[in-house]
């Protein structure tokens, strides 16, 4: 892969770039980069460049009461979830255990939730209670539609009415 660094365009660890292979724009990751090569190739960034929506935050939330929301990312994943920007108001803190905090104030707490459940075991929520409550009720109609018994009365269900 050859990527050509577009001036001011680095983003903490990340630098958004040109991927030749792709031929199109792209973010990298700088810890991931194995190996580079310095050359003197310049790369004019193109007029009408789509600068905000390379930067903008994963989380986007809603209009809503104003929330904090805290929740430790286990070590396994903390290089991973520590290395994005989710919300333009995320503050990061290392733990001892290798593992992170990562603490949100959100305006709406549905996509908070669905970024929760979609790190499943990585995650757990240390605060609102409310956010704590909306995973354990995502994940209990979850468990339910994957027992057993549920499966096989929803089935039955289905092939009477079909």
């Amino acid at each position: 892969m050859k990527i050509n660094g577009l001036a001011g365009m680095w983003c903490g660890k990340r630098t958004i770039d040109l991927c030749h292979l792709r031929e199109e724009v792209r973010m990298f990751v700088l810890d991931r980069i194995k190996m580079l090569k310095v050359t003197a190739e310049r790369f004019t960034i193109p007029q009408g460049f789509p600068h905000g929506r390379l930067h903008a935050p994963q989380l986007q939330g809603m209009h809503d009461e104003l929330y904090t929301v805290k929740a430790r990312i286990s070590p396994g994943w903390a290089q991973w979830v520590g290395e994005k920007i989710w919300h333009e108001s995320q503050k990061i803190a290392k733990l001892p255990n290798k593992g992170l905090e990562i603490t949100f104030q959100v305006a709406g707490l549905e996509e908070i939730k669905r970024w929760v459940l979609s790190l499943g075991p990585e995650c757990h929520v240390l605060e609102p209670e409310r956010v704590k409550e909306m995973v354990r009720k995502d994940l209990s109609r979850n468990l339910a539609q994957y027992s057993k018994p549920a499966f096989a009365i929803n089935f039955m269900k289905e092939m009477r009415t079909a």
